[in-house]
């Protein structure tokens, strides 16, 4: 049996797709950190390490962030300066991408 963290980590996608460049909508669950920036590391074609490297962070602590570790706060950052979209964005705070722009 999955312990209750572990449960509410699960979503449901069913029909995710990329909108309008504001957002990535997804019918039947929303999107975490962890997956939302899987997907923006795989529409830029970089690998875990190239990603990691380009920021400054280490390949390990990456790939904790894209299989469910929450970022610490100068990561998120980091990443979120990267893509140059909201740290609310990323956090699934807000659906607005670019929120941070006023």
């Amino acid at each position: 049996m999955m312990a209750p963290s572990q449960f509410t980590k699960i979503f449901v996608y069913l029909s995710c797709f990329y909108h309008n460049t504001n957002f990535f909508v997804c019918q039947g669950g929303t999107m975490d950190f962890s997956e939302r920036i899987r997907r923006l590391r795989r529409a830029e074609h970089l690998t875990q390490a190239e990603f990691a490297k380009k920021v400054g962070l280490t390949m390990r602590g990456y790939q904790e962030m894209e299989l469910g570790s929450l970022p610490r706060y100068e990561n998120l950052l980091r990443i979120a300066d990267y893509y140059d979209v909201s740290v609310d964005w990323l956090m699934g705070r807000t659906e607005n991408r670019y929120a941070h722009r006023g």
